[in-house]
């Protein structure tokens, strides 16, 4: 895909670049069952705007209905699941997904040594071994998405030591068919995927070691990546995270450095231009987490950021506009790492969760009027490593949690919250 480069001042906090490629223009409100979208896209219930079935797909958090029959806190049942790994051969990522066509939770992961494994979901909360094979060179991140349309997840990876981003086709069974390769530039970091140039296929956005630019890899609909076009930005970007924060039915960008906790936010202009917002996290030191969500019930998008050295997380509530003017800050006793955002304790609000330097996970709690408790919840349990994720692995209705324990196992803590 072609695209062309254009820079433009036009934001009154400093001059943002802009990325333009072809997209079809989505000004029209739609009403879920009342209003139709144009063919190809459907109407998102949070936003109003008609927008691709793949950004639906993989949408941030809302605030939903109570599921929930009494008045305690979130509680988990812990569950392991061994991965014979090797020798040294450390598990640096786990995904979820449906790789088999069978309605059920599955899961992937890889380890430092090159081997993916992939897992079938018994409805339970229980896995059992599905498939093994290659996961490339020394994988850094895995996400489990459906890249050729054939309604089951296919294999998306990113490399330590590689300048691309891998997708191996699943078949029906979840077995591993073709891979391709998607050259960016420079080595990737984190990634996230959605349809960013609206033409229904998802795409890439990754971020690139020791470089500025982010890189965006477009998805043909057939599981195959073009090479990256590479997004200016002025700082290095560590975490990344996507959501249409101006709610016009594109799919926008937040990124993160780690560095100097600056926040970057790209809006889709239309026509694929993101035009940048710089924030700043005054009276903050270091970051390391990003997630989106609606906390406050307001039906915008906010963000909240794991920020280190002060040990804190900062919530930034969006304004549907695209901009973030108000925040809070929760004060933790240790340093956050990897952070979620899920309805926990079934109050119908979304909450955050994250382990911190330790290993020790916690819960807090969302409040309608934007006040998170002064203490987390601590859970109970074994210890986090790496790669903490949020699913229903047991169709239960409840959003449980999977995460990496001692870089050998992956640990499942299923939702017993009444």
């Amino acid at each position: 895909m072609r695209l062309a480069w254009a820079l433009a001042c036009l934001c009154a906090v400093g001059c943002d670049a802009l990325w333009t490629s072809s997209l079809v223009p989505n000004p029209d409100r739609c009403e879920v069952g009342l209003v139709q979208c144009p063919a190809g896209l459907v109407c998102d219930s949070g936003s109003g705007r008609c927008t691709s079935p793949v950004n639906q797909a993989t949408a941030a958090p809302r605030c939903g209905s109570p599921w929930r029959t009494g008045t305690d806190p979130a509680s988990f049942q812990n569950l392991s699941l061994a991965v014979a790994t090797g020798t040294g051969a450390d598990l640096a990522s786990i995904a979820t997904g449906d790789l088999d066509n069978d309605g059920q939770i599955d899961l992937a992961a890889v380890s430092l040594n090159t081997t993916l494994w992939s897992f079938r979901g018994s409805g339970s909360g229980q896995f059992a071994p599905l498939v093994m094979g290659s996961g490339g060179s020394s994988p850094r991140m895995i996400r489990l998405v459906d890249f050729n349309g054939d309604q089951h997840a296919d294999y998306l990876l990113s490399n330590r030591t590689a300048k691309e981003i891998r997708c191996t086709l699943a078949a029906a069974d979840g077995q591993l068919l073709s891979t391709s390769t998607g050259a960016i530039s420079g080595l990737p970091g984190a990634f996230v995927v959605g349809d960013f140039n609206a033409d229904g296929a998802p795409d890439v956005m990754t971020t690139q070691q020791g470089a500025s630019d982010l890189a965006v890899l477009y998805g043909n609909g057939q599981g195959e990546l073009a090479t990256a076009v590479n997004l200016a930005s002025t700082r290095p970007a560590t975490v990344l995270a996507a959501g249409d924060f101006n709610e016009d039915g594109t799919l926008d960008l937040a990124t993160l450095n780690t560095g100097d906790v600056q926040l970057q936010v790209y809006s889709n202009r239309g026509s694929s231009s993101f035009m940048r917002q710089d924030i700043s996290l005054a009276g903050e030191l270091y970051a390391y987490w990003l997630t989106v969500a609606d906390f406050d019930c307001d039906g915008h998008l906010d963000l909240a950021v794991a920020t280190t050295g002060k040990n804190r997380i900062v919530v930034l509530y969006g304004d549907g506009g695209g901009r973030f003017p108000n925040s809070v800050s929760v004060n933790l006793s240790a340093e956050p790492r990897e952070l979620q955002a899920a309805d926990l304790d079934g109050d119908g609000l979304t909450d955050l969760v994250y382990y911190d330097q330790y290993g020790d996970l916690f819960v807090l709690p969302a409040a309608a009027n934007r006040q998170f408790p002064t203490a987390p919840q601590a859970i109970a349990g074994p210890k986090a490593s790496a790669s903490l994720q949020v699913a229903d692995v047991n169709l239960d209705g409840r959003a449980d949690l999977l995460m990496v324990h001692q870089y050998l196992s992956v640990m499942t803590l299923l939702n017993t919250t009444r």
